[in-house]
């Protein structure tokens, strides 16, 4: 579907590659994607942390920043399992930052649903 509405609508494609939660729309996408088989098909386990960073960036066709796309992907992944749930990181600069992993996701669908929405107005 995402290679569908990339070819269709340029702006769609253009629009790809803005940052939402730290990542390109795109990559975030393919990334929720991979996740989503994880959970689906391996209730939630990733035996590669490695391989599932991979296929991600490489689907979402945008290679650029591999180790800063990594750095943030490995944020889901608690003990080689798909986290969805709220954590605080106190090692940040500014103080604890809270992450609220599921309302993240959320959005990101909620975007792209919006971009293509915008598309047959």
């Amino acid at each position: 579907m995402l290679t569908f509405f990339s070819k269709t609508f340029v702006e769609v494609k253009a629009k790809e590659k803005s940052f939402v939660m730290g990542l390109e729309l795109k990559t975030n996408l393919t990334f929720i994607e991979k996740l989503r088989h994880v959970v689906v098909h391996n209730k939630g386990i990733t035996f590669s942390e490695d391989n599932l960073f991979d296929s991600a960036i490489s689907s979402s066709a945008l290679n650029n920043n591999t180790k800063n796309k990594i750095a943030f992907m490995q944020n889901f992944i608690v003990e080689n399992k798909i986290n969805m749930l709220d954590w605080i990181d106190s090692e940040e600069e500014r103080g604890d930052v809270k992450y609220k992993m599921l309302e993240a996701f959320s959005g990101c669908l909620v975007s792209y649903a919006d971009l293509i929405r915008n598309q047959f107005k």
